[in-house]
């Protein structure tokens, strides 16, 4: 990918689901059904673009992605250990050999729910100027605690432009159901009520948002948020009771996501992406100080939730 640069989504996530399809670790039988493949591709995606390996446009026709410039950066609680994020072509390996950089590699194997995901670089130092400079050898941005300063810079999700009611005579209507988290198909009848819908347009899933009798365009992942119970609470965080500041986890309701800017604010926290929960499916991010957190929530039009730290969650 480093050395290709960008392409076309889709025929990235077309070359992700068949490598892994020659994975000697992946099922390789007829049970993984196309539909599984395209989740893991997807979430495989969402991955990268969490710990900052890839960007992507996804307001044109056709989606985007392009390796980003590789940043190096401090995370909470990290002293001594740098991450290397963005985009790895050769050279920087060979840089990081020249410039006799001490480098600590964390291998996050296949398993059953997703793909292999890249290997994450972590690069021991002394000082910030020591970071600097290696930074420089390694034709890298230096940005210090780059989870904190992308999260100073989110702003609150809002509907987007105005935009026409689902077709009376076009394909089946769902309307989000905030409670179950979850689309279920609605009588025609019923898209006179606030919420979110969707309809295929051209072959393509329209979501759609009325509030005060207006329409408005949006987003599957915003517009869950935009449309959720005033006294839901779909993010929460807990304290990590071993760490001496205030950092813990921050869990995701499965059924949710993230919109790219927060789930990355997240990941940089760590640098080695999400977890799902096996029975809760719930999304962690670890490593997230309390701060981070509350800002997150906020720009999604949540309030965060507290977990006592004896206050276990269903994994």
């Amino acid at each position: 990918m480093s050395e290709v640069g960008s392409g076309a989504v889709q025929n990235l996530r077309t070359h992700i689901a068949w490598v892994n399809r020659t994975n000697s670790q992946a099922d390789h039988s007829q049970d993984v059904a196309e539909k599984d493949l395209r989740m893991r591709s997807g979430r495989w995606l969402r991955d990268q673009i969490t710990v900052g390996h890839i960007d992507v446009e996804w307001d044109r026709g056709k989606a985007r992605w392009r390796t980003a410039p590789p940043v190096l950066t401090t995370i909470p609680g990290g002293f001594g250990y740098a991450l290397l994020t963005g985009g790895r072509p050769a050279r920087l390996d060979d840089a990081l050999v020249e410039n006799e950089a001490i480098v600590h590699r964390i291998y996050r194997p296949f398993t059953d729910d997703d793909f292999d995901q890249p290997t994450a670089v972590f690069i021991s130092y002394q000082s910030g100027e020591d970071l600097a400079d290696i930074a420089s050898g390694l034709e890298a941005r230096f940005v210090p605690d780059a989870a904190q300063r992308l999260s100073e810079s989110l702003e609150r999700i809002a509907p987007g432009p105005p935009c026409a009611p689902p077709v009376m005579d076009g394909s089946p209507v769902e309307k989000w159901n905030p409670g179950k988290l979850r689309f279920d198909r609605v009588d025609l009848s019923s898209v006179r009520t606030p919420g979110m819908y969707r309809q295929k347009v051209l072959g393509r899933q329209r979501h759609m948002l009325r509030l005060n009798d207006a329409w408005f365009l949006t987003s599957r992942v915003e517009g869950a948020y935009l449309a959720a119970h005033p006294l839901a609470n779909h993010i929460r965080w807990r304290r990590d009771p071993a760490s001496q500041e205030d950092i813990g986890t921050v869990f995701i309701d499965a059924g949710m996501s993230l919109p790219d800017p927060q789930r990355r604010v997240l990941g940089l926290c760590t640098g080695l992406g999400p977890k799902v929960g096996k029975q809760s499916r719930n999304t962690r991010y670890d490593n997230v100080p309390r701060s981070v957190a509350d800002v997150v929530a906020a720009s999604l039009r949540q309030k965060l939730s507290t977990l006592s730290s004896d206050e276990e969650e269903m994994v």
